[in-house]
């Protein structure tokens, strides 16, 4: 007699659920989950800017639900940014002869549907130019003595004049130079002169 009123006790509280609840055994309601926070990803650290050259910023390895973009300079000598709110952005890197650009920072800003934030930056450092080579220096044999080069002698001494035959070797190729020289007293000139001729003007180049 206990086990059946057991029984009847929970066939009772059993009609009692149905006829609360239509017959239907009502569920809890799933609970809804967010997607995963947004990622910033601008690339690697650091990347080098060649002077004068195009610079592309790349935030296309970003995660997250429906992101937007956007790129921004925190630091460094101004730039034009093209393309500051997308996921890819390019600038020209600055170009200034003879100084020193310090690091250029760069900040990525991306933003999920709802709402959430994250941020990334990277550096660009100006590209080092080698050093300029030192300058060489290379003996240069003396010309031969021009003495034997004169036709006649004896008319030159006689008349007492000389010619001293410059060269010398420049950036711009061979200059010549030549200087006469007259028997004393004879020379009406306050100065001897001295004629810088360019290359051809005294026949150097062969």
């Amino acid at each position: 007699m206990r086990q059946f009123a057991v029984v009847l006790r929970i066939l009772l509280i059993v009609a009692i659920l149905v006829a609360n609840f239509g017959g239907v055994v009502q569920a809890a309601p799933a609970r809804q989950t967010d997607p995963p926070p947004p990622v910033a990803q601008a690339g690697p650290p650091s990347i080098i800017g060649e002077p004068g050259g195009l610079i592309t910023l790349n935030g296309g390895a970003s995660t997250g639900s429906n992101i937007t973009f956007q790129w921004r300079q925190i630091s460094g000598l101004t730039v034009t940014l093209n393309g500051a709110n997308t996921a890819v952005a390019t600038f020209i890197f600055p170009f200034v002869p003879g100084v020193a650009l310090p690091v250029l920072t760069f900040e990525l800003t991306v933003t999920d549907s709802l709402g959430r934030t994250a941020t990334d930056t990277i550096l660009v450092t100006e590209q080092q130019l080698p050093a300029a080579p030192a300058l060489s220096v290379i003996d240069v044999p003396e010309p031969p003595n021009l003495a034997t080069y004169v036709r006649n002698k004896p008319v030159a001494i006689q008349l007492g004049k000389a010619l001293f035959w410059d060269m010398q070797l420049g950036s711009d190729g061979v200059t010549a130079c030549a200087s006469c020289h007259y028997a004393a007293g004879t020379d009406n000139r306050v100065t001897n002169q001295i004629n810088p001729g360019p290359n051809g003007v005294f026949d150097t180049v062969g």
